[in-house]
């Protein structure tokens, strides 16, 4: 039978993670200012503020890899406003119709697109 405080014990490590990586990216916004490419760890644990607000400070971003989102047709919409460098994008997230509007209203400089492990479907290939 599980305890509260077994479940706190299980809990705690993905809270620690939430946590840590929050700090990573407010210091990489911070340090990093002219980064170029990046690989994106796990974002359901990140506060949609913490990866705006660092995207905001990467304008020099010119490849990102960014896994599976909640809602990408915002951050994309963030990305696309802030770095308008940003020339190749690799997604590992559904590609739905939505998503394929906003790579073309957000993203007009992309040149590579990278869908491996990524969902699609025929309407959403076609906008592009």
């Amino acid at each position: 039978m599980l305890t509260t405080r077994d479940f706190e014990e299980q809990m705690q490590p993905s809270f620690q993670l939430e946590e840590e990586l929050g700090q990573i990216y407010h210091i990489s916004q911070r340090r990093c200012p002219r980064l170029k490419r990046l690989v994106m760890p796990s974002w359901e644990k990140i506060d949609k503020q913490t990866i705006c607000s660092a995207f905001h400070e990467w304008k020099d971003l010119e490849s990102l890899t960014m896994p599976s989102l909640q809602k990408p047709t915002y951050v994309i919409e963030k990305i696309g406003r802030s770095c308008k460098k940003i020339s190749e994008l690799k997604i590992m997230t559904p590609y739905d119709i939505l998503f394929a509007y906003a790579l073309v209203s957000f993203l007009t400089n992309l040149n590579v697109l990278s869908v491996r492990c990524t969902e699609l479907s025929k309407p959403a290939t076609a906008i592009l």
